[in-house]
């Protein structure tokens, strides 16, 4: 009876430690897909394709505007900015207000790269005069820019952008620079 008992205890174990042994070897992976798997953490996509994103910081440039900035990115790859600021002075007035409307080209969890057109309108006069000083006031134009993050919330970006000042009829590449905090 007892070796009964033994053949039948030593059966199981025999039939059951191979599927044991195979059930924990199919979830092991190689090192190429550790290493593969390593590599897709860095290429992740970004927060602008899961939620909406609201940011808020200062852009300076000579196509859409100098001063405190506003971007909204909804769900998907288009974003919208609207800049404006102004400076007193003792003897003169210096604003801008402008746009830009964004297409994400490609977006990570660490950068965005994107196209983008834009407006502006600038301003400058003396305090007895009460005109624009400026020949070209009105701008518009197209770029392409590169952000990336500082932190995970702080984002710095820098682009150029073909500009085209309307009254003079002149186009410059001219660069822009900007500093966002994002937050959903």
């Amino acid at each position: 009876m007892m070796s009964t008992r033994l053949m039948i205890a030593l059966v199981f174990f025999v039939f059951l430690f191979p599927i044991r042994e195979l059930r924990c070897q199919e979830t092991q992976k190689t090192p190429e897909e550790n290493t593969q798997e390593i590599i897709d953490v860095t290429k992740q996509k970004s927060v602008f394709n899961t939620t909406d994103v609201w940011g808020i910081g200062l852009n300076t440039g000579l196509l859409s505007g100098i001063g405190l900035s506003t971007r909204f990115h909804p769900r998907g790859r288009f974003c919208f900015q609207l800049t404006g600021g102004y400076l007193g002075l003792e003897d003169q007035a210096l604003w801008a207000v402008g746009g830009e409307g964004q297409f994400d080209f490609d977006a990570t969890v660490r950068s965005r790269f994107y196209g983008y057109l834009g407006l502006g309108l600038y301003y400058q006069d003396k305090p007895e005069e009460s005109k624009n000083k400026l020949k070209a006031p009105f701008r518009m134009g197209i770029g392409i820019a590169y952000e990336w993050s500082i932190s995970p919330k702080l984002i710095f970006n820098a682009n150029v952008a073909f500009t085209y000042f309307v009254a003079s009829s002149e186009v410059l590449p001219l660069p822009q620079l900007g500093l966002y905090y994002y937050f959903n």
